[in-house]
């Protein structure tokens, strides 16, 4: 008797495990390796999606640019998207969504800067007339953070060479002299500096309000209208992982090691990011001016109908 109650016990979990594998939401979710996607990799590692019903594979992106058309084909789901890519998207004429925000600049956050090549004779800005500047992507965020600044210098942005430079080639093409600055962030802005094959010569946060968008959760608006209860798990989901990322930094250190692949003395020194799910309009818009600025957009830029509402 006692051997039956045993088999059917066991057997009893066995359909529970597998009614709830088949029941979890199988998402796909695009993201650019760096340390800005601390809260995906935390919810990733510490099991936070699948309690909340979702089977993730989290998919890394080269550049960020390619991550809406990446959404419209569904490739992806969902993607850590900057708002400048965002709303050249959008202008462009694709259907996004703005999900959920991920993280919001901070003074004592995220290291972004430009690091110029050791031995180069680049001190400052300035120093980039005539030279090439490797970037993350073209017209993605740190890009015009980047020309936002030199065009505060007086410097004209036509005279220097833009090229995409993905963040884990950046250390290697500016040591073999490719380029001969890089727009990057923690954690490969530190280990450029630590492997002394560049130095720091602009703070490309400088000037923005705290707060404002760094990365945030895109959706094609035919997926996202199709999927709400994904949806709102995966907010749920996150809302718990940017809290573990907040109140247990170490482990949120050891997330991002796992899925960027740092050295532990590395990972020390890392600052992390500012993580905030909050998502609105204006936050949107403020980029939206500064592309005007640099005539990456030309038309006016509502962003209201563009976010889902939680």
């Amino acid at each position: 008797m006692k051997l039956i109650r045993r088999l059917t016990a066991a057997l009893v979990g066995l359909c529970l495990t597998v009614a709830s594998a088949e029941a979890a939401t199988k998402l796909a979710i695009g993201y650019t390796m760096n340390s800005e996607a601390a809260p995906i990799y935390v919810a990733k590692m510490a099991g936070i999606f699948d309690k909340h019903g979702l089977d993730v594979e989290l998919v890394p992106i080269a550049v960020n640019s390619t991550l809406p058309a990446a959404l419209i084909s569904d490739s992806i789901q969902l993607g850590t998207i900057s708002p400048t890519v965002f709303i050249q998207a959008v202008q462009n004429g694709l259907e996004l969504r703005g999900v959920s925000g991920m993280t919001v600049t901070a003074q004592n956050g995220s290291r972004v800067g430009v690091m110029a090549r050791e031995g180069s004779g680049i001190t400052s800005l300035a120093d980039l007339k005539g030279k090439t500047l490797g970037v993350p992507g073209i017209a993605a965020v740190l890009d015009i953070m980047a020309r936002r600044l030199i065009i505060e210098a007086g410097i004209d942005v036509n005279a220097i060479t833009y090229t995409e430079t993905p963040f884990p080639v950046q250390a290697d093409v500016l040591k073999n002299g490719t380029v001969d600055a890089v727009v990057t962030v923690d954690p490969f802005l530190s280990r450029i500096e630590r492997a002394g094959i560049g130095k720091p010569i602009a703070n490309l946060l400088e000037g923005i309000p705290d707060g404002q968008l760094a990365q945030f959760f895109a959706a094609s608006s035919s997926w996202a209208e199709a999927n709400p209860e994904a949806i709102k798990a995966f907010r749920a989901a996150m809302d718990e992982a940017i809290q573990m990322t907040l109140t247990q930094p170490d482990y949120a250190r050891e997330a991002i090691g796992n899925f960027v692949k740092l050295p532990p003395e590395v990972l020390k020194t890392v600052a992390l990011p500012t993580p905030d799910a909050k998502l609105t309009a204006e936050q949107l818009e403020w980029w939206a001016q500064v592309m005007q600025k640099q005539d990456l957009i030309s038309d006016e830029f509502s962003a209201g109908d563009l976010i889902l509402q939680r």
